[in-house]
């Protein structure tokens, strides 16, 4: 009978310990599931989750994070859910949206990535000590900080890395527009 503990047994397990524990603490692939980030982030797009940053400084203004649901959303997707939205304030902020624009701490705010203008009024409103705002990059078909409040700092899984799937969005940008959004026109 040939002995388990083989010397490619173990380099399997310690590899598979060594890809759990970097996928757990360091990095992990997600794939976009939603409109709500589009155009900056589609349907199908996979990026990469950076675990490490926000362990040596905060977060920042304009940064797309993961994030668990607070309890708004776990009650229609699940504890286990993780979404993804830009940070538009940090703590102390006052956010609103008026006239199509958001404004924080009363200046409007340029956003070159947005889809479109908002479509919705939001009054004016301060983000508490250990929350963030986010907003999804498609304003108007996005379920973020605008309907359910500021963000927990705590939530927050990671950053995005930036996207590895497809490797030139824009070479195929009319072939993905119309696989994966339908209503949206190239």
């Amino acid at each position: 009978m040939k002995r388990f503990w083989t010397d490619e047994t173990k380099c399997f397990l310690v590899a598979l310990l060594l890809a759990f524990a970097v996928r757990r603490l360091v990095a992990e692939p997600r794939r976009i599931q939603s409109l709500s980030m589009f155009p900056s982030l589609d349907v199908g797009d996979h990026i990469f989750v950076d675990k490490v940053t926000y362990r040596f400084r905060k977060p920042e203004v304009n940064e797309i994070v993961l994030f668990k649901g607070p309890a708004a959303l776990i009650e229609d997707f699940g504890s286990r859910a993780v979404f993804v939205k830009r940070i538009v304030a940090m703590p102390g902020d006052f956010v609103e949206v008026s006239d199509g624009s958001l404004l924080v701490n009363g200046a409007c705010r340029e956003e070159a990535f947005i889809l479109e203008p908002h479509k919705y009024e939001m009054k004016r409103r301060q983000v508490p000590k250990g929350c963030v705002f986010v907003l999804g990059d498609n304003r108007n078909l996005s379920n973020d900080s605008h309907v359910w409040g500021p963000l927990p700092l705590k939530n927050i899984v990671g950053r995005s890395a930036g996207r590895f799937w497809p490797p030139f969005p824009h070479k195929y940008s009319k072939l993905h527009i119309n696989r994966t959004s339908p209503h949206l026109k190239p």
